[in-house]
């Protein structure tokens, strides 16, 4: 199919056509390339930066706890 078709067949301006293929063009290796991407190995990163947050944000709760806990107790000594 010409451009032109593709255009009216779908109800969208060639130009978005015109550009979606030279993006594709410019990434298409990237596209078809195996393994996974930059952009999924940045995300599996930053989902295991956030899980060891979550981690040390649980380890402080329960210090935060224990402390508060001890602390009350020695008051109630005095």
């Amino acid at each position: 199919m010409t451009l032109n078709e593709l255009a009216t067949r779908y109800q969208i301006s060639p130009v978005v056509i015109s550009r979606w293929k030279s993006e594709f063009m410019e990434r298409a290796q990237e596209v078809f390339k195996k393994g996974p991407s930059t952009a999924e190995k940045e995300l599996e990163e930053k989902q295991e930066e956030i899980e060891g947050l979550h981690r040390k944000i649980g380890q402080l709760t329960v210090e935060v706890d224990f402390l508060k806990k001890k602390s009350a107790e020695i008051l109630k000594r005095k």
